[in-house]
């Protein structure tokens, strides 16, 4: 199985055609892969509260959501525990870089454009406002990236 990890965190996965460069789940898919396309907490669609629960633990609530789904696909039989696969892109591929620091689940990953500065990288905008400088420096202070 390869869990594919959307964007943003601001974004989210749905029931589409992805022909982007960086969306494998079609290619992965027409190999024979499940291909699980998690939209964790943080992710759009489900309402500013949901988007927003994140906050300010960007990475291990999201992570903890990710996990979740693939222990849930191993034990009802969709997944084999011993084949699996992790990646994304952008904030995609910064989850898949701290979910391989967390756990020994997975057997290969595939990482894209993944966080590698501690300057503010963006902000996310919801009716509520704006949390600015989302960052490696922000997710340290905020004790995210120790949970």
């Amino acid at each position: 199985m390869l869990t594919l990890i959307h964007g943003g965190p601001a974004d989210a996965d749905g029931d589409r055609f992805g022909a982007d460069w960086y969306d494998w789940a079609t290619l992965a898919a027409d190999r024979g892969w499940l291909v699980f396309r998690p939209n964790y907490r943080g992710s759009s669609g489900y309402g500013d509260d949901f988007m927003l629960e994140i906050a300010p633990h960007l990475v291990s609530k999201p992570g903890r959501d990710i996990l979740t789904g693939v222990d849930a696909l191993v034990k009802d039989g969709y997944a084999d525990p011993d084949h699996l696969a992790v990646g994304g892109y952008s904030y995609g591929g910064y989850m898949t870089n701290w979910l391989l620091t967390q756990t020994t689940r997975f057997r290969s990953a595939v990482t894209g454009a993944g966080l590698w500065s501690t300057r503010p990288t963006g902000a996310m905008t919801t009716k509520h406002g704006t949390m600015r400088g989302i960052s490696a420096a922000t997710l340290a202070e905020s004790g995210a990236l120790s949970k």
